[in-house]
């Protein structure tokens, strides 16, 4: 098997071009493909992560998983307008055969967006770890913990560590109550 070849560094600066510290990193602009929709969730998407996060090689990833998030965004739409449809439908106290029809069909099609729904939720998560968007995703299992509670110390204590302390202060408020 033929050893692979790695474009040198002076190769790899003229095309991504050098960093220099001090100097921004501009932004990766959304691909023209997209719908307005989705290029505002790719600027958020890009916003929301360092700069030089995002490059022309996982640029792929995160057009799909803004098409991906607005297909979300539809699906949602089309349930609640299933949902406002069969609540009208069932508010009538007499059911005909043709609105039967039309009932079970609307029920059909709701179940298809849910399943739907679940499908594209789970190709989001995909991405979302692919493009390392979430703190799981950037540590390994070991770690992620402790740097999320860096990031986001928790305010509830740990069970082990607050035994007792609700009953103590209970115990304390019925004394003070007596008294």
């Amino acid at each position: 098997m033929p050893r692979r070849q790695y474009p040198s560094r002076e190769a790899l600066s003229q095309v991504v071009g050098p960093v220099v510290p001090g100097v921004p990193i501009p932004p990766l602009e959304p691909p023209p493909e997209l719908s307005e929709p989705e290029q505002n969730v790719w600027r958020k998407i890009v916003a929301s992560q360092a700069p030089g996060w995002f490059t022309d090689g996982n640029a792929p990833l995160l057009r799909e998983l803004c098409r991906h998030i607005q297909q979300t965004e539809r699906i949602m739409a089309d349930l609640a307008a299933i949902e406002k449809a069969s609540e009208t439908a069932l508010d009538r106290t007499t059911v005909d055969p043709v609105k039967l029809e039309l009932m079970i069909e609307v029920a059909r099609s709701r179940t298809a967006l849910i399943k739907l729904h679940v499908q594209v939720s789970r190709q989001i998560g995909d991405l979302s770890t692919r493009l390392r968007l979430s703190n799981q995703s950037r540590y390994e299992g070991v770690r992620a913990k402790s740097e999320a509670e860096k990031e986001a110390p928790s305010s509830i204590p740990e069970p082990w560590l607050d035994w007792g302390r609700e009953r103590t202060n209970r115990d304390d408020n019925e004394e003070a109550t007596r008294q």
